[in-house]
């Protein structure tokens, strides 16, 4: 029934705004539009309308109260939902702050497990750590009493060595000492012994003379008989004196003879020492192939002063046999430079080894080298390779011990 007085009113409505019509003018027909319904309709419009705007009327007034009544409810809406919006605020905040407040309870008991868990993983780690450093000091003391154990005994060797090569020197030496002066002694008898039989000859000669002249006398021999004795006496004499010259020549001869013979003996003495001093390594040097070597890894020098440090040691700056010796020492060393003891610093281009003063055997060089460029006269080594480089450069250096090379 509403939908239906509802439709009716807006037809009026549209009637009232735009007028009735007679006729469709879309069928060609004329349309009249009422601007004045009570005076232009007659009596069976009105009374047709009468009714109906009455009840537009009636409907209007009910849409008024129901408008009212819209309004009303909404404005009871409004309130409630803004006494609900308040109430959830409150009730949000209110929650929010519970929440708040039992979340940071949470947070802080977790934190207190957490921290009371940490604490107790750090004492854990704490005691372990000191549990492996209690080991590992007891091993590292374990090893340093075994290190210097194997120290002290390789020391008492080695001083043990030296005392019996520097005895065995002694007695050697002693032993040469005596021999030399026993030789002398010699040398000196025999001289004293061959002067005294030439003197002791000539005596008899001259006495054995002096008999005859004398016996000739007493025999009132002839003044031509004793001329002739005398010169042939003077004559004796003279051959004497003039084999006196030749005799001591022999005698000289004979002396260095001897002088040669105790010469070669020492020098053969000095050759069985160095021999002998040859089969005890100084220390810090290693056994690298058939020689021995010492590689320092720490210090860097200059040339002279690397050369030098050899010395020290006991050894000199080192040069190579062969590419075999080579290849076993550059397999030890670092990606670094190394001299070694090659120069050409007195004829340039003349490499020679330190060590021996001879012509290094053995070269290895890189490609474009020697570049014989100003002051570089020093030989080093880089990735086993050879450069000749300036002798003030600061670098690593390797010894060998023996001079043969």
């Amino acid at each position: 029934m509403f939908k239906s007085a509802s439709y009716i009113l807006c037809c009026c409505a549209v009637f009232a705004l735009q007028g009735s019509w007679a006729a469709s003018p879309e069928k060609g027909q004329s349309v009249c539009l009422l601007s004045d319904p009570p005076n232009q309709c007659g009596q069976f419009c009105l009374r047709t309308l009468g009714p109906m705007q009455s009840k537009l009327a009636s409907i209007e007034g009910k849409q008024d109260v129901m408008q009212t009544k819209l309004l009303a409810v909404q404005s009871r809406l409004e309130a409630q939902r803004t006494s609900l919006m308040s109430k959830l605020e409150d009730q949000t905040t209110s929650l929010k702050s519970e929440l708040d407040g039992q979340l940071k309870g949470q947070n802080t008991e977790i934190q207190s497990k957490l921290d009371s868990q940490l604490q107790a993983v750090q004492s854990a780690i704490k005691e372990e750590k000191t549990e492996i450093q209690s080991k590992m000091d007891g091993q590292l003391q374990t090893v340093n009493s075994t290190l210097e154990a194997q120290g002290s005994k390789l020391n008492h060797q080695l001083q043990a060595l030296q005392s019996a090569l520097e005895a065995q020197q002694v007695a050697e030496q002693s032993r040469l000492d005596s021999q030399l002066l026993a030789l002398q002694s010699e040398m000196k008898a025999l001289h004293t012994n061959i002067v005294n039989s030439i003197l002791l000859a000539v005596q008899e000669k001259l006495d054995e003379h002096k008999a005859d002249l004398q016996e000739s006398l007493k025999k009132m021999i002839t003044r031509e008989d004793f001329e002739a004795r005398v010169n042939e006496t003077e004559g004796k004499i003279g051959a004497v004196q003039a084999n006196l010259p030749a005799l001591q020549t022999a005698i000289e001869h004979q002396l260095n003879a001897l002088q040669n013979q105790s010469g070669s003996q020492q020098k053969t003495l000095l050759e069985n020492l160095s021999k002998m001093n040859s089969k005890i390594a100084p220390p810090k040097f290693e056994l690298i192939g058939s020689r021995y070597f010492y590689i320092e890894q720490n210090l860097k020098q200059n040339w002279s002063t690397a050369a030098a440090s050899c010395r020290q040691m006991g050894g000199y700056l080192a040069a190579f046999r062969d590419e075999q010796e080579w290849s076993a020492v550059t397999l030890k060393l670092r990606n670094d430079w190394y001299w070694i003891g090659i120069n050409d610093i007195d004829n340039e281009d003349e490499f020679v080894s330190v060590a021996s003063g001879r012509p290094a055997p053995f070269f290895l060089w890189n490609s474009g080298e020697p570049d014989h460029l100003l002051n570089q006269d020093c030989v080093g080594i880089k990735n086993t390779e050879m450069y000749d480089s300036p002798c003030r450069d600061e670098e690593l250096f390797i010894c060998q011990w023996d001079n043969e090379i």
